[in-house]
């Protein structure tokens, strides 16, 4: 372990090479309530070998934690999503260059950062977008705050669909009391409706036993039934008082009721309950998102170079960033709904939607032969 101190702010830094102390897997849920950047994340969808921390306290407390990978002259940040501010990226940096003469750049994917003037060369490109909302402290005022529109919609058909299926229950199971066939169940749902649309779900056997280890430790499992059988379910994740929503899906035989609807409303009615402070909807700009009340909270990756020579040097890295960058745009632009009467779309934008609807067809495993 390497120890450094700036006296005059009272800041202590510190560094175990190849080593992940104790008191990090707390540490860092307390710090960044984090589902990406969480020591379980990292353990069950990656490798912990070889990986360092790095970590800064301020009057002995703690107020940075990055885990990073030393290779090929480049110090890879584990932590996504969370929020770094321009300070502590400039801190980190100026850290890594002193103390590893080897590494000549720093590469962070997925962050939220304020990051505009650094001491060293950088690229930042937006890349992802996170949906979040934050959470009032009821329901009732949740709903008060809710469009006229989608109000009515979940009023009406929550009425509806009780009418209709008087045993309809919503059940809500936390870690260890959802079981592994709770998350099957979601998942085969999510499996079924895919199906329907000529689309693979990205939920196959190897993702699904993930999801049941990560269940485990942080996991929020909602159940909606019918007579007993499940017509509608959500897998999402607690980490301190923020929740992740990762899979909501419903049986479409129920779509008159609007049941993907409400089970999105009950999903963040029950994130209220238990007292959450923000429910993040994750990437994908779904207008049912900013229904709900999410709010679009931009994701960058950042490379950092020891010098404009380096900037060079790691020209793979540095293409790919800019790449990216490109791709975002482009992509961003053809999903503007307001760019839809353009000549360029028509042009562009017409040919790309049209291939890839063949491409579902085409190799499709449950694509219907003609």
């Amino acid at each position: 372990m390497l120890e450094s101190s700036e006296e005059s702010e009272e800041i202590t830094i510190s560094c175990y090479e190849n080593d992940i102390p104790d008191f990090v897997p707390s540490e860092i849920d307390r710090l960044y309530e984090n589902l990406f950047s969480s020591i379980v994340q990292f353990k069950i969808y990656g490798d912990l070998h070889q990986v360092s921390t790095y970590v800064v306290k301020k009057n002995g407390r703690v107020t940075t934690l990055l885990l990073f990978v030393l290779e090929r002259a480049r110090a890879s940040v584990l932590n996504e999503v969370m929020c770094i501010s321009e300070e502590e990226v400039n801190r980190f940096s100026n850290f890594i260059f002193s103390r590893f003469p080897q590494t000549t750049a720093i590469s962070f994917k997925a962050i939220e950062t304020d990051t505009r003037a650094l001491a060293f060369p950088f690229l930042r490109v937006n890349i992802l977008e996170d949906i979040v909302l934050q959470l009032p402290a009821s329901i009732d005022e949740y709903t008060a705050q809710l469009g006229k529109s989608t109000r009515k919609t979940i009023k009406a058909y929550t009425n509806k669909l009780k009418r209709s299926f008087p045993t309809f229950e919503y059940k809500v199971y936390a870690n260890n009391e959802a079981s592994e066939q709770h998350v099957r169940d979601v998942i085969a749902l999510n499996q079924a409706r895919m199906r329907g649309k000529n689309r693979i779900s990205s939920f196959d056997e190897a993702a699904t036993k993930k999801i049941i280890l990560l269940v485990k430790e942080y996991g929020l499992v909602s159940i909606a039934t019918i007579d007993g059988k499940i017509c509608a379910g959500s897998i999402s994740y607690r980490v301190g008082n923020n929740y992740f929503m990762s899979v909501n899906a419903h049986d479409p035989a129920y779509d008159d009721y609007r049941l993907g609807t409400l089970s999105g409303f009950f999903i963040i009615s029950t994130c209220i309950e238990r007292g959450g402070n923000e429910c993040h909807m994750l990437w994908g700009q779904s207008e049912y998102k900013y229904r709900f009340l999410g709010v679009r909270r931009d994701l960058d990756r950042l490379a950092v170079y020891r010098s404009y020579f380096h900037v060079l040097h790691h020209v793979e890295m540095t293409v790919k960033t800019l790449f990216e960058a490109v791709t975002r745009k482009a992509k961003s632009w053809l999903l503007d709904e307001k760019n839809k009467n353009s000549l360029t779309w028509k042009f562009i934008g017409v040919p790309i939607k049209v291939c890839r609807n063949m491409s579902r067809l085409l190799y499709h495993p449950y694509a219907k032969s003609p």
